[in-house]
């Protein structure tokens, strides 16, 4: 039977696509129907109902007919209607002859709208289950009228010709249902198969990313005490976090990079990447200086003037030099800090990358004083969805937060904002990557 359905399957369906899947369904329906009405021919003669002669060949030819238009890719929705259509003509037919609304073969009403559901769509079926709530009161108006054509098969048998009749249906239904069934199962292990190996794949890119990120050691030993708080979307991220030291200054910086996922961690590894040749291949230490050149590198990485990619990033930047001087330069994100009270910076307006405009970052020069807390953003957090009403954080809250904790040790805040963050989202789903750094001078 296989070898016989895959004949009938256009050769350009590639073996368990839907295209594949769906053709094999409507060939293994055909087929069958085609098998069961010349089953039925011994039953005519057996119960001497003869016009099944005449009909049930016919109707097997044209459900063969309907396969061999499968095998010519005729559309799905033209060969799934058509079935249903012959199916209803020779359900008409037969019924006519042997009782009407009480003939033997009435069962089979139920086969159109079913199989029309099963191949076609909804809407089919909704479409023949009014076809056949139209041909049963049609003949319920018949019978009343005393219309009903005397029955053409030998009445004793009219038991055992329900009975074949039925059983006839109940196999069919029974049969298609477990092609269908395996077919959605055949599917749905494709694609088990196909996310577990996309997600594998993804960990394995993590593993990846996790790797030029800063560790933990080398944030202390940079800047001592500190923490990152770090929960990407979807495995992998579009924050990032980037470190240096060059020219007796220390570097930090956090970015958002246009997306999450994957596409975003491509962008993380471009912008990491051009980070580290600006500050020690091109030896620019000025922070407004490397998020200038990082929009042009960025551009001429990205090819932005011939491309249709308008990707980009958001930045934090901040220097810490040897002279204890704290310099910062921002795209759109701002720098939050708390010596005695909170203060925040606002970065430029401009982003880094999306177009191939100039760019003139503002640098900013911010006192050292010994404890004062730095707070590195991305706008995960403030966009988070939570709460009582399901309202985003927001700035506001965010800055309180910051306030309210910079009193503690770097680890101790890192775990209160986690908890904050937990309680807030509650049962809403992540809206974005987040990320948060904290260091103290």
């Amino acid at each position: 039977m296989k070898s016989i359905t895959q004949y009938f399957i256009p050769r350009k369906y590639k073996e368990g696509s839907e295209d594949y899947r769906r053709s094999a369904l409507l060939v293994n329906v055909f087929l069958l129907t085609a098998l069961i009405c010349l089953g039925l021919l011994p039953l005519g003669f057996y119960i001497k109902y003869y016009r099944s002669f005449v009909v049930m060949p016919i109707g097997a030819l044209a459900f063969l007919i309907n396969t061999w238009l499968v095998k010519k890719e005729v559309n799905y929705f033209i060969t799934g209607n058509l079935f249903a259509f012959i199916g209803s003509v020779i359900l008409i037919v037969m019924m006519t002859y042997s009782g009407g609304i009480y003939s033997p073969v009435t069962p089979w009403i139920a086969a159109g709208p079913t199989f029309a559901l099963l191949l076609v769509n909804r809407k089919s079926a909704w479409i023949w289950t009014c076809v056949m709530i139209v041909v049963i009161s049609t003949f319920s108006f018949i019978e009343a009228k005393g219309l009903t054509p005397l029955p053409e098969f030998d009445l004793e048998t009219k038991p055992f010709y329900f009975m074949t009749v039925f059983s006839s249906l109940i196999l069919l239904m029974l049969t298609i249902n477990m092609i269908f069934e395996k077919n959605k199962n055949d599917a749905l292990q494709k694609v088990e198969a196909a996310k577990k190996s996309i997600t594998d794949s993804i960990n394995y890119a993590r593993r990846i990313q996790s790797a030029i990120l800063p560790t933990a050691l080398e944030m202390q030993k940079l800047f001592g005490e500190s923490f990152v708080l770090f929960k990407p979307k979807d495995i992998i991220s579009g924050d990032f976090y980037w470190t240096a030291e060059s020219n007796g200054k220390k570097f930090i910086a956090a970015a958002d990079c246009t997306g999450h996922g994957v596409p975003g961690a491509l962008m993380s590894m471009v912008g990491n990447e051009l980070l580290n040749k600006i500050v020690f291949e091109k030896k620019i230490t000025s922070v407004d200086e490397i998020l200038n050149q990082l929009h042009s590198d960025l551009c001429s990485a990205l090819r932005q003037s011939s491309t249709e990619v308008k990707d980009g990033m958001d930045i934090v930047l901040i220097s810490v030099s040897e002279n204890k001087e704290v310099e910062f330069a921002g795209a759109k994100n701002a720098l939050y800090y708390v010596d005695t009270e909170l203060h925040s910076i606002a970065g430029n307006r401009e982003t880094i990358g999306g177009d191939t405009n100039s760019r003139q970052f503002t640098k900013h020069t911010i006192p050292y004083v010994p404890g004062t807390s730095f707070y590195l953003c991305t706008d995960g957090i403030q966009d988070q969805f939570g709460g009582d009403k399901g309202k985003k954080f927001m700035i506001g809250q965010l800055k309180r937060t910051l306030q309210k904790i910079s009193a503690l040790k770097m680890e101790e805040q890192k775990t209160e904002l986690t908890s904050i963050l937990q309680q807030w989202q509650n049962e809403y789903e992540q809206t974005d990557d987040v990320l948060i750094i904290g260091i103290k001078l």
